[in-house]
């Protein structure tokens, strides 16, 4: 879930600046808290560094990528043109030496897959570097493994300047509940510890101060054992109650067909 804000200045552009509703908790940005869904990519951003993971495109572009899987990393060498102080995610530096940020991390929004999709959890950066009127970004995917593998990393053609992680690790893999209560829940365990301080406190009470014992340490006893007979009477009151609404029928004459009528007038 996310929502454009204000706009934003980047290399003499104007571009919408994304406000991000609160998916991950603040003060650690590897941990997403998702629809009760809690993922933590600490121990894999751990192990990216702040360097990053460094991959090396075969294909085409014989690009070099360095990237982390949920923190800033450190810019590529600064003998590179164009690497700069952004705080960036992932970094690209092509054949040519230049150096571009893929997207932004105060820039990201974070999400589930739909049921056509084999991932665990999408987190997207926006407002990477431009090249003319488009600015980069990149959307990690991160699938369930049984150990960290190394991510691959392309562009995606029907998107301009639009790349892909795809990232297979332990760490989404039977991924917690959030420990947020219901409201149910929440209303059960609230009578619950009532009646317990309730009766605990009213005991005490009647054995220290009013020196009972046996049933009598019950607190307001009379009502507790009326209580049962009080519920019933309720009950059979309720019933009597539907049935004389429900069983009212006005009274039919049975010699009375439901037939018009019809008088002579003629004469």
């Amino acid at each position: 879930q996310s929502t454009w804000g204000s706009n934003a200045s980047r290399d003499g552009m104007t571009l919408p600046a994304l406000v991000l509703v609160s998916q991950f908790v603040l003060g650690n940005d590897c941990i997403f808290e998702i629809d009760n869904h809690k993922f933590d990519l600490s121990e894999v951003a751990k192990a990216a560094g702040k360097q990053g993971i460094q991959i090396i495109d075969s294909g085409g572009t014989q690009s070099v990528y360095h990237i982390g899987p949920c923190q800033s990393i450190t810019a590529p060498s600064s003998s590179h043109y164009g690497c700069n102080s952004h705080k960036c995610p992932a970094w690209e530096v092509n054949y040519l030496g230049y150096c571009y940020c893929l997207g932004q991390t105060m820039y990201r929004e974070a999400s589930l897959p739909s049921k056509k999709q084999s991932f665990q959890l999408q987190v997207q950066y926006h407002l990477g570097d431009t090249s003319g009127s488009h600015s980069r970004s990149v959307a990690y995917q991160f699938y369930c493994a049984e150990s960290d593998e190394t991510p691959e990393i392309s562009q995606q053609p029907s998107q301009v300047l639009a790349y892909q992680v795809k990232w297979p690790t332990k760490s989404v893999c039977g991924v917690s509940e959030s420990s947020e209560m219901s409201v149910a829940e929440t209303l059960v365990i609230t009578v619950g510890v009532s009646l317990v301080a309730y009766f605990g406190l009213g005991i005490l009470y009647n054995y220290k101060v009013q020196k009972l014992s046996g049933l009598d340490l019950i607190p307001n006893r009379s009502f507790w054992t009326e209580l049962p007979g009080l519920v019933k009477d309720g009950i059979s009151f309720t019933i009597t109650f539907v049935q004389s609404h429900t069983s009212s029928r006005v009274p039919i004459d049975s010699n009375d067909s439901g037939a018009v009528r019809l008088t002579d007038n003629t004469n």
